[in-house]
This record gives structure tokens, C-alpha cells and sequence, in this order.
């Protein structure tokens, strides 16, 4: 080989194992892999994930983009992986629909108009049970839309109890926590 066509390979093979290891990151990263951790199933979803778990069971939500609203309708725990990035689309990211629901060190953003990172209708919780839930460790993103929240709490039944939101960021929300309580009711004898 040349001596010319030498100097000219080397840029050129540098130039092509750049370019593939960019690759991926080119291409974007959809989503990663949720794992059950009592199971062991491996889903492509968080909704998948949630609709095939049982009351109780831990989530490991790893490294990628999920562009879904979730709803917790059961006792869960979701531990986000560093890297472990949701996209809402609907008016929330995660709508809290029971109690015993662990959401923890997730990204949470909006695609779209989104008003609420979390949403928390207490409505749907047990009665019977104490309404007892928590955030912690998780980074949500807002767009400003006008009266959105990171974290939205309402319902017209017993205000939630034994509540934990610890150690999260929370920016580009109209409110960063928004409880919405309901009416006093008076008993007149």
C-alpha cells in the first residue's frame, strides 16, 4: 500500500468507527426493559409491566425513554434506573389510583400539554385501607403550561394520610405540590 493511500485509511476507518458507535444514539432510544423483580418477566412497557403485576410487587423500570401515561391501580413499587426517562402524553405521567404506590427515582416529562407529573386521585383508593403512598428521588420536568402541577392530589374522599414526597426536583410547573381537598361538611343536630 501507498504511503498516500495509508494516511488516507486511517482518517477514513476512524471516521467509520465514530460513526457507528454514535449509531444508537442516532437512532434514539425508545424505551429500555421493565423487570418484575418477584416474577422476573421482562415487558417493553411500564403499562405492560403494571397490567401484569399483582398488589405488592416491585418494578424495575431500566435506562430509556417511555413515551406513556401510566396508571397505578394497585399496590406497586417503581425503582427508575439512572437514565430511566417517562413521557407523558395523556394529562399526567402517572395517575395514582390505589394506595401502597412507590414511585422512585424516575424522569418524568411531558410530550405534550400535560398538566401533572403525578396526579393523585385518592377517589379510587380502599376505604378500608389507609391511603399511604410516596415519591422520592424522581426528577420532573414541566412545559409552564398555565395551573399544572409536579405533583396533583384531589379527590372527594378521606384526604390521603401517611404520605412521603422526599428529595425530588421539580421544575418548570405552575405549582410544585397541589392538594386539592374537599369541602368541609357540616353536621347540623
Amino acid at each position: 500500500m501507498s504511503k498516500q493511500k495509508k494516511y488516507m485509511f486511517i482518517p477514513a476507518l476512524v471516521l467509520l468507527f465514530t460513526l457507528a458507535a454514535a449509531l444508537p444514539v442516532l437512532a434514539g432510544d425508545d424505551g429500555g426493559t421493565v423487570i418484575n423483580e418477584n416474577s422476573g418477566a421482562a415487558y417493553s412497557t411500564i403499562t405492560e409491566a403494571v397490567a401484569n403485576a399483582a398488589d405488592g410487587d416491585v418494578l424495575t423500570v431500566g435506562a430509556g425513554t417511555y413515551s406513556e401515561s401510566v396508571v397505578l391501580d394497585k399496590a406497586l413499587t417503581l425503582n427508575g434506573e439512572p437514565g430511566a426517562v417517562v413521557e407523558g402524553a395523556d394529562d399526567y405521567v402517572f395517575l395514582i389510583q390505589a394506595s401502597g404506590v412507590v414511585l422512585n427515582g424516575l424522569t418524568m416529562q411531558h410530550a405534550g400539554e400535560a398538566k401533572y407529573a403525578v396526579k393523585v386521585d385518592y377517589d379510587g383508593f380502599d376505604p378500608e385501607d389507609s391511603a399511604c403512598w410516596s415519591i422520592t428521588n424522581c426528577r420532573m420536568f414541566g412545559t409552564g403550561v398555565d395551573k399544572s402541577a409536579a405533583i396533583h392530589v384531589c379527590g372527594e374522599a378521606v384526604p390521603p394520610s401517611n404520605i412521603l414526597i422526599e428529595n425530588n426536583v421539580i421544575e418548570h410547573y405552575f405549582f410544585g405540590i397541589d392538594f386539592i381537598m374537599p369541602p368541609i361538611v357540616k353536621t347540623i343536630f
